[in-house]
């Protein structure tokens, strides 16, 4: 996707430097997420203005883990019963503990996001 834009704006670059209007001075080319690439042509400059680098407080969407617990698995016992009939207890597996995690989940939080200085048509 990069190089396909990559592609199709040199090649109007390219095409604007062989063909450029007889009355244009001015080529201004932008680029932004959302409309991609502009080229415009103009015989007068855009207005612009700098806007200064700022901070911007921005809600992120961030996962958390679960915490972990600390359980305890019982022992499993089978009762047998000897020649005579008489019943006893066999331990089969012993006790033991065991850290289990409980379910993740997202949450909003509020992160401070650096946006560099740039210049923004008026």
């Amino acid at each position: 996707m990069k190089h396909t834009l990559l592609r199709l704006t040199l090649a109007a670059l390219g095409t604007l430097a062989f063909a450029p209007r007889a009355d244009a001075q001015f080529i201004d080319l932008a680029y932004s997420k959302k409309k991609g690439v502009s080229i415009h042509l103009s015989n007068r400059p855009a207005p612009r203005m700098w806007m200064p680098g700022h901070y911007e407080v921005r809600m992120e969407r961030t996962w958390v883990e679960g915490p972990e617990k600390r359980v305890y698995v019982m022992p499993v016992r089978e009762t047998r019963f000897d020649s005579c009939g008489k019943p006893y207890e066999v331990e089969m597996r012993s006790g033991y503990w065991m850290l289990v995690r409980e379910p993740g989940r997202f949450v909003e939080r509020e992160v401070r996001v650096w946006v560099p200085g740039h210049w923004r048509h008026c």
